[in-house]
């Protein structure tokens, strides 16, 4: 949980937003696939690529692995809560439970919990052990809460319907809502 933090991120410009949006909906792009897209030649798109992986705006291009295969078939959401004199602690907490072999994400939080753990395990038995032995067991936690996740989905690998970050970043009136098919109010 130690990523670059930006007083104010970076400026990107069109291309840059677009690249991005490339590899967002398809992270195996390739170089000259991208050059194509956005009409620079492919040394020019490496370059940008890299300097957007220097300042921290491209983090990582990851496989999106079905857990299940594995034998990891219990998903949950672990709701933390630190003791209010352990907050010096945070930073510590998030970089061990981030370790923790079971875990896909972590997210620190503002509001009554801390943190929010989305684990992968084997079994209910397994998702038990973790929380009790590996979750709770920090001095400073203060209480867990344990939900088990039904399904669910990469909200940025399910954009093929929008054309960009201006969507993202756009208010509710700008495009359809997607439980009504017209624009919001």
């Amino acid at each position: 949980m130690s990523e670059k933090i930006w007083d104010s991120p970076p400026p990107l410009d069109a291309v840059d937003e677009r690249i991005m949006w490339i590899l967002v909906k398809d992270g195996r792009a390739s170089v000259t696939d991208i050059a194509a897209e956005v009409g620079l030649s492919k040394s020019t798109v490496s370059s940008r690529i890299q300097n957007l992986r220097r300042e921290g705006v491209l983090r990582g291009i990851h496989a999106d692995p079905n857990h299940e295969a594995f034998g990891l078939r219990i998903q949950a959401l672990v709701f933390v809560r630190l003791r209010a004199q352990m907050r010096p602690q945070v930073a510590e907490y998030a970089r061990l439970v981030i370790e923790l072999p079971t875990v896909m994400s972590a997210f620190h939080l503002t509001g009554g919990d801390d943190f929010i753990v989305h684990l992968s395990c084997v079994s209910p038995r397994h998702l038990r052990e973790v929380v009790e032995t590996q979750l709770s067991i920090h001095p400073a936690v203060a209480s867990t809460r344990t939900q088990l996740v039904y399904d669910w989905a990469r909200g940025d690998a399910n954009m093929d319907h929008l054309e960009g970050w201006a969507h993202v970043r756009g208010t509710s009136s700008e495009y359809p809502s997607a439980f009504t098919g017209r624009s919001a109010p």
